[in-house]
C-alpha cells in the first residue's frame, strides 16, 4: 500500500503549495494596496514642538523590487502546482486500473472518498467483507517498512 501513501503524500504537498500560493497572492495584494494608496500623513505636534508624521513612508523603488520578487515566486509556485496536479491526475489513472480487490477498495475509499457501504454495493460484496478488507489495509499501512 506504499502507492496509496505516496498518493496521499502528494495530495498533502499540493495542499501546502496551494496555501503558499494563497499567502503570496495576499502579500502581493497588500503591497499593491500600499503602493497605490500610500498612507495619509497626519501632522501632529510632538514634544519638540515641530510637526511630525505618524505614518511610514514607502520607498517605491524598493517596493517595486519586492513586488517583482513576489511575482516571480508566484509564477514558480503556479508552475510547481501544475506539475503536481498533473502527477496526481496520472497517479489516479494508474491506481484506478489495479485489478486486485484490496487496491480497488483502497482506491475507492481514499481517492474517490466513497463510504464502505457504497463500495460494497458497487463491487457486489457484502458490507462486512469490504469493511474487513479496509480494516486490513489500514493495519498494513501502519506497519513500518
Amino acid at each position: 500500500m506504499d502507492r496509496l501513501k505516496s498518493y496521499r503524500d502528494l495530495c498533502k504537498e499540493i495542499e501546502l503549495w496551494e496555501i503558499r500560493l494563497w499567502d503570496l497572492e495576499g502579500e502581493r495584494r497588500l503591497l499593491m494596496k500600499q503602493m497605490m494608496n500610500p498612507p495619509q500623513v497626519k501632522l501632529c505636534a510632538n514634544y519638540s514642538g515641530m510637526p511630525g508624521a505618524g505614518a511610514r513612508i514607502i520607498d517605491l523603488p524598493k517596493a517595486w523590487t519586492q513586488m517583482q520578487d513576489i511575482e516571480q515566486r508566484i509564477g514558480e509556485c503556479k508552475d510547481v502546482l501544475s506539475l503536481k496536479r498533473e502527477t496526481k491526475r496520472r497517479m489516479e489513472k494508474v491506481l484506478s486500473e489495479f485489478e486486485s480487490l484490496e487496491y480497488r477498495v483502497a482506491y475507492m475509499r481514499d481517492v474517490e472518498q466513497k463510504p464502505l457501504y457504497k463500495i460494497a454495493e458497487e463491487m457486489g460484496y457484502s458490507y462486512d467483507w469490504i469493511r474487513r478488507i479496509s480494516s486490513r489495509l489500514r493495519r498494513l499501512e501502519k506497519i513500518p517498512s
